[in-house]
């Protein structure tokens, strides 16, 4: 799975990550006329890749990339393990 867009105000990018078992996803906000270059913010959590995630991922993705923008802590040390959605 490999996705890069842009998904409401946020420009989002995720693919599976070297370990093999997490998906790495990444979320940029951008100030009004900004280059993509230069993000105002730039947050990245690892997703624990199961079925969950990628349903989230797919499902949800803005729902996603909205709270991943607004955690005071990321980085590849912060690993997310999705539920299960209905």
């Amino acid at each position: 799975m490999n996705i890069d867009t842009w998904t409401g105000a946020f420009k989002v990018r995720a693919f599976p990550w070297i370990d093999g078992k997490n998906i790495y996803f990444n979320v940029q906000t951008f100030r009004p006329g900004a280059r993509e270059t230069d993000p105002e913010t730039d947050k990245t959590v690892l997703l624990h890749d199961d079925d969950n995630a990628r349903h989230v991922l797919s499902v949800y993705l803005n729902t996603l990339a909205t709270a991943v923008s607004q955690m005071s802590r990321t980085g590849t040390d912060v690993v997310i393990t999705c539920p299960k959605m209905i």
